[in-house]
């Protein structure tokens, strides 16, 4: 019998008129099977000879498919859409036309066979080659040319007389058609969330190998890329089903999310501080803009799919956090090195403090958020803390020095709190003047030619400085030298019972403190 299907089927002829007395056979096993389940008899003992005949059809395709010309590699896409259509051409188009071959029954057995060695071969390409896309061609392919076959059949269920057979034949094919798209699907998702992860990394390492340059260099903005694995993962799976994409989607927010935290702890090491390369604020500055990036880039992916509350949560909290890392390192780096730059800044002519300002101007300047509120946050800090450094500095050197030195540091101020002034309304305008300059406190006091003066300006500044204290205000005082001891104690006693204004919001006076013992001699004991 197989000998005769054989030659019908792959013969070279195709000796169909054979088929009828195969036919007969088959017929005679159903009714004796039927005639088995009447009697109750044990159905292992029924024939199984269209079970064997379907083993056999499958052997024979598989050997035949397995001796086809090999793939076209040049082009993945086009090379296995050709290779589908021709197993199709080959195995499946002459077969399917053939009348006595519906007739016999006998081709409900073919096709099955045929999408079954359609399957296997899929699946064979499949652990044979395979990148991600050729994975996703295989697979996308594979559907298509099985499905093919059931449009093909369900055409020829039409021009039946008994179309009952087809749909009794569909079910335990579509069953394994089913468990074939559960197990590839699984599989893929598993390579593409490896392709995904290994995207994400090389875009992570290169950020922080970049980190490390000069200055001077032009970095490309990795993070930006985000965007395209996932734009590229999804553009691969498009239209292939509904539920691969939304799993893809799904492993691609499990990647970012591992990959912000994995930038988290990256950065948190970089920043070290005996990670220091001593091209100071620059990497600091880096880390916050790559954050406001990061941050924008979340969001755009956010609009693009469905992101569940939690992981939006988890991902903007490790942003934050990043970004606090960058910022307080920056503030400390920052606070160092103009401590640093004004060591003697009111005692010779040094520019040291003109570089460290220039510098700082440039890097804000060229900072990639300008923007952002992020950036507005920043740059505030920014002229907080070196506001706080200079009056540290002022207030240091105004305890070694006397009435004579007046005129020298009342110029220094003058010119220096332009310089403040200028650089950072660069930054902000034209919301600079809500930053605050105390420097024009001092030079006011200091230019200040008598005691009611002194004390309008003293008065007036402690309205929106609460955190004066008594030793700043004391030193400035030494410094004038003019201002007797009486006059002295009345601008001092005001300091008493004053309560702290808890809306101030911006402290330039909090954290500095002075050596009382350098002027504890001009005080009464009260005022001590």
């Amino acid at each position: 019998m197989w000998l005769v299907v054989r030659q019908a089927l792959f013969g070279q002829e195709n000796d169909w008129q054979q088929l009828c007395s195969v036919m007969a056979v088959l017929e005679w096993e159903e009714n004796k099977n039927q005639e088995s389940l009447k009697l109750a008899n044990d159905s292992s003992s029924a024939l199984k000879w269209s079970e064997q005949l379907e083993n056999q059809i499958k052997k024979e395709l598989r050997s035949r498919i397995s001796r086809f010309p090999p793939m076209d590699n040049s082009d993945v896409t086009a090379g296995i859409q050709t290779h589908f259509e021709n197993l199709e051409k080959a195995f499946l188009r002459n077969v399917v036309s053939s009348r006595l071959l519906q007739e016999t029954g006998l081709l409900n057995i073919y096709m099955k066979s045929y999408q079954d060695c359609l399957l296997s071969r899929a699946s064979a390409l499949i652990s044979v080659s395979c990148s991600p896309k050729e994975f996703i061609v295989l697979y996308k392919l594979g559907r298509e040319a099985y499905e093919n076959t059931l449009r093909i059949m369900r055409q020829q269920q039409r021009t039946e007389r008994n179309p009952g057979q087809w749909e009794k034949s569909l079910g335990p094919t579509d069953t394994a058609y089913s468990d074939w798209i559960s197990t590839t699907e699984e599989k893929l998702i598993n390579v593409i969330q490896e392709d995904i992860r290994r995207k994400l990394n090389s875009i992570l390492n290169n950020k922080i190998k970049l980190l490390s340059n000069s200055p001077g260099d032009i970095l490309p903005y990795h993070f930006s890329e985000i965007i395209q694995v996932f734009a590229t993962a999804i553009e691969d799976v498009q239209g292939i089903s509904s539920n691969l994409t939304n799993n893809v989607q799904a492993v691609y927010l499990e990647e970012f999310l591992q990959c912000i935290h994995s930038c988290e702890r990256l950065i948190e090491q970089f920043l070290a501080p005996d990670q220091s390369s001593g091209a100071w604020i620059y990497h600091e500055l880096r880390v916050i803009e790559d954050c406001s990036i990061l941050r924008d880039t979340w969001h755009r992916l956010v609009q693009l799919l469905s992101a569940p509350q939690n992981i939006n949560t988890k991902v903007e909290e490790s942003i934050k956090k990043t970004e606090e890392q960058g910022r307080n390192s920056f503030l400390q780096t920052l606070s160092s090195t103009f401590k640093k730059a004004l060591k003697d800044h009111f005692c010779n002519d040094s520019e040291d403090f003109d570089d460290a300002l220039n510098y700082l101007n440039q890097r804000l300047t060229d900072f990639e958020g300008n923007k952002a509120e992020s950036y507005e946050r920043l740059v505030t800090s920014a002229h907080h803390r070196v506001v706080v450094e200079y009056i540290r500095a002022f207030l240091t050197s105004a305890r070694k020095s006397t009435s004579a030195d007046l005129p020298h540091i009342t110029s220094k101020i003058k010119k220096d709190g332009e310089k403040v002034k200028d650089t950072f309304q660069r930054c902000l305008n034209p919301d600079a003047a809500a930053l605050g300059n105390p420097l024009i406190f001092f030079l006011d006091l200091l230019q200040a030619t008598n005691i009611e003066a002194i004390k309008m300006t003293t008065f007036f500044f402690l309205e929106n400085h609460s955190d004066l204290r008594k030793e700043h205000l004391s030193v400035i005082l030494d410094l004038k030298g003019t201002v007797k001891r009486k006059e002295r104690k009345v601008i001092l006693d005001y300091f008493n019972g004053r309560k702290r204004d808890e809306d101030q919001q911006v402290h330039f006076f909090e954290e500095i403190e002075v050596n009382r013992l350098r002027f504890a001699s001009h005080l009464c004991s009260c005022c001590v």
